[in-house]
């Protein structure tokens, strides 16, 4: 009987060293300060959760966030867009380019107009995306602006290179007076005379190639 416990404590004994000697997830520190394993190797640190991070899959996640109406991940993605380009060469800097929904055509930025998102506008410009472009409605950012009484928003972009206050947009080609005019809202006669001070007195919509709409405003533009 006690040569049989013998035995076995030496068995046990013998199964504590291999795992001493085998398991990885015994570590020393080496000279130079890295952590290694019993058997000698490297071990590689895990990875920060900032890691990796690419432009490409920032903008991607800075739409679905866009969409999803999640504003304050949206701020958080920017941040380290706005990160990652200012080490990135040329081709990176502009990491909105071309990201849309393609189900509506909608951009980051268009999805910020219409929100009244007007602390995060210049950003998104700045990183790429597009004022000049189009949703499959064929409205762009000063359309939706209008269409949505976004006073701020609508003063802020008449600032931007490639703004155009006449440009028409829509399957019936409003222009973005024409688009607010129609709206029954408090601001709607402020926004009017912020366009037409842009645009000029009178906008002139050509439909179906016959008729012309003119819109004047009586009361002095200031």
């Amino acid at each position: 009987m006690s040569t049989a416990r013998k035995g076995g404590g030496a068995k046990k004994k013998s199964s504590d060293e291999a795992k001493t000697v085998d398991d990885p997830k015994s570590e020393d520190i080496s000279a130079n300060g890295d952590k290694m394993s019993s058997r000698g190797e490297e071990v590689t640190p895990p990875k920060p959760p900032s890691a990796g991070f690419t432009t490409r899959e920032g903008a991607n996640k800075l739409l679905n966030l866009a969409l999803k109406g999640e504003w304050q991940g949206v701020e958080a993605v920017i941040k380290q867009l706005e990160k990652a380009v200012a080490n990135a060469n040329d081709d990176a800097k502009q990491p909105l380019a071309n990201v849309l929904d393609f189900g509506t055509g909608m951009t980051p930025l268009m999805m910020a107009v219409k929100e009244n998102k007007t602390n995060i506008i210049d950003r998104l410009i700045e990183l790429g995306s597009d004022v000049g472009a189009r949703s499959n409605d064929n409205y762009n950012v000063l359309h939706i602006a209008a269409m949505f009484s976004r006073e701020d928003v609508v003063k802020l972009l008449l600032t931007k290179r490639g703004i155009d206050p006449y440009s028409t947009g829509g399957t019936r080609l409003q222009t973005p007076v024409h688009l607010v005019a129609s709206r029954q809202t408090g601001t709607a006669t402020s926004i009017l005379r912020t366009l037409l001070a842009a645009a000029g007195k009178d906008i002139r919509l050509k439909q179906d190639g016959v008729n012309l709409v003119i819109i004047i405003v009586e009361e002095p533009v200031v």
